[in-house]
């Protein structure tokens, strides 16, 4: 027979009656600490890498999730989401704790090399630095504040307007990102806006609007927009036609509209690959052509040329926009046509031009898109009315 273990059968006996007594202490105990390492894990999952976020690009492939811990920070704020290229964001830093982060600006996304562990990144984003730049009747310069990528966007100016139905062409759109050097300095020349007369003269927009002659009191002829271009020399665009390989980015003015008693003809916008050549009730008038990317538009009211629209002030004439290459000139109630915009520079990337009504390109270097978008006030991907306009925005630095 086993023999009985008082003491065995006692601490057996006040184990089981500790329990009963503190049971519900010893459960609620449990209940928080098992909250307390899902806070842990939640607090930091919130900052993991997911599909919808596309922050990161292991060169590693697939990677299990959590062994990447993203922050991020907005003007020093811990945020879930990083800010996209262009929502106002310039990228300051990165920092990773096993030091093999690199922040493409280009491609907008953190690339972490050679992990084997757990890794923490930080990352921190500032309000970007935007300059721009209106309408002033001259060039100006912009000094590079500092080293890094900005965008660039540019407005071409608007054809004179000569009624509510005789509008004139409107300016064209151009981006695209560059990496600018500290203390660099660009020149820029904004377009300016035709101008209508009825019996008298009209000079053209600044920055090559063809300029306008009414043939008569019976006629409203209008003169051309003026373009709008950012380069790394000084001067008009017309008088940097021996230096191309400083002009950065153009945006094409509109063509001049008209009206002649009852008629009334729109002009024809500032283009991207081309200008527009706008629709018209004239008989018998010839044929007309816009600026492109290789020559100047043609018509009986003046041809266009590099940096400049046609038009006179000596013989009835409606004037061209400016333009990389600038639109015709036309006489009597024919408008005038626009000119062409420009972002081949091989320094910028990510390039596009917009314009109204226009012919598209899908080739890299003259990328064209038409839009029936159209503000007086500068907006993105969109032709504008009015004068050109300029906005320069820093991107941040690698």
């Amino acid at each position: 027979m086993k023999k009985f273990n008082k003491d065995k059968y006692l601490k057996k006996l006040k184990f089981k009656r500790f329990f009963q007594e503190y049971s519900k202490f010893i459960y609620g105990f449990l209940v928080f600490f098992l909250c307390y390492l899902l806070g842990i894990y939640f607090t930091y999952s919130k900052f993991f890498v997911s599909n919808e976020q596309e922050i990161i690009k292991s060169t590693v492939g697939s990677f299990i999730r959590g062994d990447i811990i993203i922050n991020i920070y907005k003007d020093n704020k811990l945020v879930e989401l990083a800010p996209e290229k262009e929502d106002g964001y310039a990228f300051k830093e990165a920092t990773c704790n096993n030091g093999n982060a690199v922040w493409s600006l280009d491609e907008w996304k953190l690339t972490i090399k050679n992990f084997n562990s757990r890794i923490k990144c930080n990352i921190y984003f500032e309000k970007s630095s935007i300059y721009k730049f209106e309408y002033s009747k001259s060039e100006t310069t912009f000094i590079v504040p500092e080293d890094g990528l900005y965008k660039l966007e540019v407005w071409g100016a608007q054809g004179g307007v000569a009624s509510s139905t005789g509008i004139g062409g409107y300016g064209g759109y151009s981006s695209g990102y560059i990496n600018l050097v500290k203390d660099s300095i660009l020149y820029i020349n904004v377009g300016g806006m035709g101008s209508c007369s009825i019996g008298s003269t009209t000079l053209g927009g600044y920055n090559g609007g063809g300029d306008s002659k009414s043939r008569s009191s019976s006629y409203n002829m209008c003169s051309g927009g003026g373009a709008t271009h950012i380069a790394a020399k000084s001067g008009l665009l017309s008088s940097l036609e021996n230096n191309r390989e400083s002009i950065l980015i153009v945006a094409g003015g509109g063509g001049g509209a008209s009206v002649f008693s009852s008629t009334s003809s729109p002009g024809g916008s500032g283009g991207g690959v081309s200008g527009v050549v706008p629709k018209s009730t004239c008989t018998n008038c010839g044929t007309r052509t816009a600026g492109t990317q290789t020559k100047g538009g043609t018509g009986r009211g003046g041809n266009g040329s590099f940096g400049q629209g046609g038009g006179s002030t000596s013989s009835a004439s409606n004037g061209g926009g400016g333009g990389y290459y600038g639109g015709s000139g036309d006489s009597y109630e024919w408008a005038a046509t626009g000119g062409s915009g420009y972002i081949s520079n091989s320094l910028l990337s990510d390039k596009v031009m917009y314009c109204y009504n226009c012919s598209e390109s899908s080739e890299i270097e003259t990328k064209t898109i038409t839009t029936t978008c159209k503000e007086e006030l500068p907006t993105k991907n969109c032709a504008k009315g009015g004068s050109g306009y300029v906005k320069i925005t820093y991107l941040g630095k690698n």
